[in-house]
């Protein structure tokens, strides 16, 4: 018999924002995956909820995902080659009958890593698959800004600074739109909010729920050091 994978959300950063169901299966399963983004560095998942969870008596696994990047013909052959090494590792795991979990920032099923290894996995009919979801970084941030992120008719867009050409068309359309990973990007967005006279409208956020956290709700006010790739940029316009 097969293990079962729980990939589990563990919210932007603070320990607090874990569920009391992500809580109760880390400590029940005895094998952890963790993602991180620099082979040679450590996983910020792990030093979340090692402040929650003892890992000492944990078997953990820390797994590289390198940079997801997208061409022309879209993902590179040794990009897809270390997703199913990634995935062979976790499937070797759970085929000796035990259970793991996988470990994701945030809500697994926004913007994670785990979404590059799950059609993977889920060729092996025998597998099962339990996701618990977790508080992510825009459900922090407008808790932060203590402003909603959408009432009644109004629609909301998540979008990276990848699609920066389409961002004056999601601007006009959306009352709500949430920029992720803004740092590469940050002086053409302000170029283009500013121009739409939204400013009065945007807030800037980065590193929600860690110890650096940083909310500056006057885009005149950020400066290239609070530039980093845990970054949103949200424009909320009001209705007249």
């Amino acid at each position: 018999m097969t293990g079962v994978l729980y990939v589990v959300g563990i919210g932007p950063g603070d320990p607090e924002l874990l569920t009391l169901k992500a809580v109760r299966v880390l400590k029940e399963v005895q094998c952890l995956f963790f993602p991180k983004g620099r082979e040679e560095g450590i996983s910020l998942a792990r030093s979340i909820v090692e402040k929650v969870i003892d890992l000492s008596q944990k078997e953990v696994h820390e797994l590289h995902f390198p940079m997801a990047k997208k061409g022309e013909e879209g993902f590179s052959k040794e990009l897809m080659e270390k997703w199913e090494d990634i995935a062979s590792k976790i499937l070797s795991m759970l085929k000796q009958g035990r259970d793991a979990a996988f470990l994701t920032l945030g809500d697994p099923c926004l913007y994670s890593t785990y979404f590059y290894v799950h059609h993977i996995l889920e060729k092996d009919s025998h597998i099962q698959i339990q996701i618990i979801p977790g508080i992510s970084s825009v459900n922090l941030a407008f808790s932060e800004l203590k402003r909603p992120m959408v009432l009644g008719d109004e629609g909301l867009v998540i979008v990276p600074a990848t699609y920066w050409e389409a961002f004056e068309l999601l601007m006009d359309r959306f009352q709500t739109i949430v920029f992720m990973k803004v740092y590469k990007v940050f002086s053409e967005l302000f170029e283009l909010i500013s121009k739409k006279g939204l400013l009065n409208n945007a807030y800037y956020v980065s590193r929600l729920g860690m110890k650096d956290q940083k909310i500056l709700r006057d885009l005149r006010e950020v400066r290239e050091q609070d530039l980093n790739y845990f970054s949103m940029v949200i424009v909320k316009k009001e209705k007249r």
